[in-house]
């Protein structure tokens, strides 16, 4: 992968978005974004005006912080409201339209205004067809595949025969232009620099038989599916999602709470669709700008101290948010689009015969594509059929999590914390609206139960003894919300599947939570596919035989596999980091518990901190960064 995401439906010369188009100062703490558009319909995200200007609506903040919130004292103002220009186009025509199905695409917020727009779609009836050639055609690809291709099946293909200037005398050509399929598209060749010529869809009328672009089957609607399905839609593929039960997925949120999408996923959604990064951006609260990293539990001491800003900002990435994961989801699930998404298909068993992949659900009912991505979680059935049953590790962690109606007083400067302890520690983190997600990690066997109502009381013996920061947000949480679940991960492995079927997300490489990585790891593996398999589908143009699904798969395992292990095995020293954390020597020593008195620093928590104070920078820069 390259280091900065090249877009998926961008031309080769166009920039993609960027938030920190330069280095901005370190106490930056606020953003503003523009309010989202109104619809006219599911192509052209814009509002037609028939009279004058409407007001224009106030600009929403990322991060909702109480009923004051205002921008931190010393940022500019110009940064603080720093936004793309709106643009208004005078004409709702098909230039008008374009022009504003282009710039809705880029992220631009965008209004038309047409004095009649039942006189626009009127004119057809008395000026006819319209022909749109090759340049054009070639042009609205690269702006939006799936309206192209909607447009040219609704078209009738004239270029696939002989067309010329006859004598009206004698009816003999003048002059032709050859049907020869090297031809077909001379004018794409000549004008579009946006895609190559031979990429343009040819209709079963052509002379010659054209490639087909794969079907694909996704088992699984959660988070990773949903954003290669969208990939895949976006690039003009043909998607059916198969999820069990998509309102299971959306009720996660009650007791997973929010998820973190750092700069690295962030920049991996915007390439593939800005619009839906958009508004995924604005339903989040932004915890990059303000500063994070780990405590003592006891003390509330910093121990180290993350930016998570400035390798965003030198790389021009957006800024670590977090997010419901209802509302992530719900926003994809839109933007895939209903007709893409089968619920209540629960996969169990498929069948590759090397020509195509054949899904079976529970109710018998049979799906058929070109290959199936398997991004059904941690307990994937796809997996299990491609592998063979293998336990997930448990990382030796139980979890306790809830959200509280809580405002820490310091919430203006902190995003997110890590009060370590003795095999234990707590994760704290603002998601927005005055409201506090955390996070409680106990080490004890797996398949443990409270008794009823019992959760906060235990919770409270645990750590009832750590810093009021800790104490104080265990009390400020309801009983009813508080909920357990045990840690799990998967080991990743060098094969991510066999002939037509492949894995993503969870399925192959479940990891802890400890670097907030497990989503953006799913959306980074989602952006690598859907590119991998494009490369696959040029080529098969270019050559004129029938795309190749193999090879993609393994280039988009290969790609992916070591990025994906060393996060995963940082994850998984966070969780030794914190399960051994020892701030003085006696700490679980048991008889030597006495030396604790005398406050003598642990060797590994000092060693620990100095490695830390030089690895981390350097680490952050390379998973914020990307790849």
């Amino acid at each position: 992968m390259a280091l900065f995401y090249a877009p998926l439906t961008s031309p080769p010369n166009s920039s993609f978005k960027s938030h920190f188009p330069i280095q901005l100062p370190n106490h930056t703490t606020h953003e503003e974004f523009p309010a989202a558009p109104s619809f006219l319909n599911k192509h052209f995200c814009t509002t037609l005006i028939s009279a004058k200007l409407r007001p224009r609506p106030a600009a929403a903040t990322v991060c909702s912080r109480g009923p004051d919130t205002t921008p931190t004292e010393g940022v500019s103002a110009s940064v603080a409201k720093k936004q793309k220009p709106r643009i208004l186009i005078a004409g709702g025509g098909i230039g008008g339209l374009v022009l504003a199905l282009a710039a809705k695409r880029k992220g631009f917020e965008v209004a038309v205004f047409e004095k009649d727009m039942s006189a626009v779609r009127g004119e057809g009836q008395y000026r006819g067809p319209i022909q749109i050639q090759s340049n054009a055609l070639a042009a609205l690809e690269a702006i939006d595949m799936d309206v192209a291709e909607e447009l040219m099946r609704a078209g009738c293909i004239t270029g696939d025969r002989i067309n010329g200037l006859v004598d009206a005398s004698n009816t003999h050509f003048l002059l032709s232009i050859s049907s020869n399929p090297q031809n077909k598209h001379l004018w794409g060749a000549i004008c579009g620099k946006w895609r190559k010529p031979s990429r343009l869809l040819v209709s079963s009328r052509s002379a010659v038989n054209s490639p087909r672009k794969a079907r694909i089957l996704v088992a699984g609607g959660g988070i990773g599916g949903l954003v290669f399905a969208l990939a895949a839609k976006r690039k003009g593929f043909e998607v059916v999602v198969l999820e069990k039960d998509i309102s299971a997925i959306r009720g996660e949120g009650q007791y997973r709470g929010p998820i973190q999408l750092q700069s690295n996923a962030l920049a991996a959604l915007e390439t593939i669709d800005a619009a839906v990064a958009e508004e995924v951006m604005e339903s989040g609260c932004v915890t990059g700008d303000r500063v994070n990293g780990i405590v003592d539990g006891v003390t509330s001491a910093w121990y180290i101290k993350f930016d998570t800003f400035t390798p965003a900002a030198e790389r021009g990435l957006p800024v670590t948010r977090v997010i419901s994961r209802m509302t992530l989801q719900q926003i994809l699930a839109r933007a895939v689009g209903d007709d893409v998404i089968m619920n209540e298909s629960n996969v169990v068993d498929f069948v590759d015969d090397g020509n195509k992949v054949t899904v079976i659900l529970g109710n018998g009912q049979r799906y058929e594509g070109d290959l199936l991505v398997g991004a059904d979680g941690i307990w994937s059935k796809v997996r299990t059929i491609l592998f063979g049953p293998k336990e997930a590790s448990y990382s030796g962690y139980t979890c306790y999590t809830g959200i509280a109606d809580f405002v820490p007083p310091d919430i203006e400067t902190v995003g997110y914390r890590v009060f370590l302890g003795h095999k234990q520690y707590f994760v704290s983190s603002d998601v927005g609206a005055g409201k506090m997600q955390w996070y409680a990690f106990h080490k004890e066997p797996p398949g443990g139960t409270d008794a009823e109502n019992g959760k906060k009381e235990r919770l409270l013996k645990i750590f009832g003894g750590w810093c009021d920061n800790v104490v104080d947000l265990i009390n400020a949480t309801d009983e009813e919300v508080i909920l357990r679940r045990d840690i799990y991960d998967r080991v990743p492995i060098m094969r991510w599947g066999k002939g037509r079927v492949t894995l993503l997300g969870d399925s192959v490489h479940a990891m802890q939570p400890n670097m907030g990585q497990g989503g953006c790891m799913a959306i980074e593996d989602a952006y690598q596919l859907a590119l991998e398999l494009e490369k696959a589908w040029n080529q098969s143009v270019e050559t004129g035989t029938p795309m190749d699904i193999e090879s993609p798969l393994k280039r988009y395992e290969k790609e992916r596999r070591i990025r994906v292990a060393l996060i995963y095995g940082m994850a998984r020293m966070a969780a030794i980091m914190a399960s051994t954390y020892r701030p003085y020597l006696g700490v679980g020593f048991g008889p030597l518990s006495f030396l604790t008195k005398l406050r003598i620093p642990h060797p590994g928590r000092v060693g620990g901190r100095f490695f830390i104070k030089f690895a981390m920078p350097l680490m952050l820069s390379w998973v914020l960064g990307g790849n």
